[in-house]
């Protein structure tokens, strides 16, 4: 990510807005625009490989079921280019290989730091948790609020979307 380049069509951006880029308040706007956008697109950076490392539990049965819920995530609606933020829940059967809670999350914002789609997104972590683990069975579920819905268009600020992917069968033993 070029960052100079950043400031300088932030610049224009706001100049375009009928704005006085060099008023005070706004002179600063287009670096910290650029700084915050570092972070917030840091998916796209091939500096951040995901780091996921896993133990092994042999004495893990396959029937056992890990549920972690509440990640809270953030993105940035690609239709838009406005945030859409939310919680991932993710269930998964360890089949030996039990990941870090901290592993999930990291994989949560890898693919959610960039500019997307919730469907698209339910999808890559679905795919990046049973890649890693082999797992038999992972269902990732998001639900999400998107300021292109509550801050235009239809304006409108409770609903949630809902998405979610499963890869494998739950069988009743668990």
């Amino acid at each position: 990510m070029n960052k100079n380049k950043i400031v300088s069509l932030v610049s224009s951006l706001i100049a375009e807005l009928g704005e006085d880029v060099n008023r005070e308040g706004l002179k600063d706007t287009p670096r910290r625009v650029a700084e915050a956008y570092a972070q917030i697109y840091s998916g796209y950076s091939e500096k951040t490989k995901l780091d996921t490392s896993f133990v092994m539990h042999k004495d893990l049965s396959s029937s056992n079921l890990i549920t972690i819920s509440s990640i809270r995530f953030y993105s940035i609606c690609e239709h838009h280019l406005l945030p859409f933020f939310g919680n991932i829940t993710i269930e998964y059967k360890p089949n030996g290989k039990v990941l870090g809670a901290s592993k999930f999350v990291r994989i949560c914002n890898h693919y959610a730091r960039r500019m997307q789609i919730q469907e698209r997104l339910t999808q890559q972590v679905l795919e990046e948790i049973v890649g890693i683990t082999d797992t038999e069975y992972c269902k990732v579920s998001i639900t999400a609020k998107h300021l292109c819905m509550m801050m235009r268009g239809v304006e409108n600020d409770t609903a949630e979307f809902n998405t979610s992917a499963e890869h494998g069968h739950l069988n009743s033993n668990i």
